[in-house]
């Protein structure tokens, strides 16, 4: 899963399950592709450490965006 937020004049993504993996992009498309580049390198980092993936990222996975929205 990813959130997606409005940050005015652009957009910021992050993963609830991934600490410090975060993402901008000016528009929804741009920051759909930043997040899987920025996802696929922590996760390459990951494994090139030594770390332990987590369940999330193991084996074939399909990402879900939402944009969250102020209420």
């Amino acid at each position: 899963m990813c959130l997606i937020e409005d940050a005015g004049s652009n957009y910021c993504a992050f993963f609830p399950f991934i600490l410090g993996v975060v993402t901008t992009g000016s528009t929804i498309e741009e920051i759909k592709r930043n997040a899987y580049e920025a996802l696929e390198l922590h996760k390459k980092g990951m494994i090139e450490d030594g770390f332990d993936l987590p369940k999330e990222l193991k084996g074939n996975y399909e990402l879900l965006f939402y944009k969250m929205i102020e209420v």
